[in-house]
């Protein structure tokens, strides 16, 4: 799809045009997620264009801090160039390991540049989770008592609780 989008006009903008048009059809949504691929690419690019705001599932790991700076970059730019209502909300630390320093290490560095947008729910690693996707379900219907299906509700409460804050 990106080398389809890439030949078209304004490729940048296709996603945003379509949810306008499905906004403008008389239809309301309280929310609309775009998950788009853990890349830079194109379809990144369409969601954030088409996006107010991001909220970014963050990997415990360092490496995964040197993606959210690009993306950051990434981010501020659009903000100038194509999506000046885009914000940068949130950010869910996901498979992480609490009882490891790099764990914790990459919990606090993320934590002291990115403030307040640091959600405090934060998803552990859990098999549950890594079995969930390969039945096909999500972790809601595969586990709903475990503790990723937990952490992941949690996090759902903390969204809705910030959104009424602000």
């Amino acid at each position: 799809i990106e080398l389809e989008l890439n030949e078209r006009t304004n490729f940048q903008q296709i996603l945003a045009e379509a949810v306008h048009q499905l906004l403008s059809g008389g239809e309301y949504f309280d929310y609309i997620f775009i998950d788009s691929p853990p890349s830079l690419g194109i379809m990144t690019v369409n969601a954030l264009v088409a996006a107010q705001e991001v909220l970014v599932p963050l990997q415990a790991e360092y490496l995964a801090l040197e993606g959210l700076t690009q993306l950051t970059n990434t981010i501020d730019m659009l903000v100038i160039r194509l999506n000046p209502h885009l914000r940068f909300t949130g950010i869910l630390p996901t498979m992480v390991t609490t009882n490891t320093l790099l764990g914790k290490g990459v919990l606090e560095e993320v934590r002291a540049y990115y403030g307040d947008i640091v959600m405090e729910t934060i998803i552990p690693r859990n098999v549950a989770l890594a079995e969930a996707p390969s039945h096909e379900e999500s972790i809601l219907t595969y586990q709903p008592a475990s503790k990723g299906a937990k952490c992941y509700l949690d996090a759902a409460y903390e969204l809705v609780s910030r959104e009424e804050k602000s």
